[in-house]
């Protein structure tokens, strides 16, 4: 199935940037954002994978059925949305470059983390926001297929 195909590939460009934020390496945010960028790709194709399909269906009131659906999971989600904008500007636009944080860990210890704002919120941290829209797309996969909307 398509979507899960690039469900599995945006999971692959997540891990490497949770590989190359834990590496303290040179050009650490060149390579940050050339998977960022990998990712919102490969992920906003999962939405245009399963957009197509319902498209595509034959029968009238099955596609219509399907299309609502479609449209309210979009707009009742603000992560979808959220990274979907993302990845338009960062395809027509301009690279999405995500602004990186030193982050004191206890006394002793520091860490790494990329964020999309200025300050460092753990709620605005890039990594925690694809792991929830991992999560979010494969649970709309998953219904999609259960509704009978989208097929394997």
């Amino acid at each position: 199935m398509k979507e899960y195909e690039k469900l599995e590939e945006a999971r692959y460009f997540y891990d490497r940037m949770i590989e190359v934020q834990k590496n303290e390496i040179k050009n650490n945010r060149k390579f940050f954002t050339y998977n960022f960028s990998a990712f919102l790709s490969a992920s906003r194709s999962v939405l245009q994978y399963m957009c197509d399909e319902i498209k595509r269906k034959m029968e009238p009131t099955a596609k219509q059925e399907a299309k609502t659906w479609y449209e309210e999971k979009m707009v009742a989600s603000p992560v979808l949305r959220f990274f979907k904008g993302k990845r338009d500007i960062n395809i027509h636009s301009t690279p999405i470059m995500p602004i990186g944080h030193i982050v004191a860990i206890g006394s002793s210890s520091v860490s790494f983390r990329y964020s999309f704002s200025a300050r460092p919120e753990p709620d605005k941290e890039v990594l925690h926001l694809c792991e929830i829209y991992l999560d979010e797309l494969e649970k709309f996969i998953n219904e999609g297929l259960s509704k009978g909307h989208i097929t394997k």
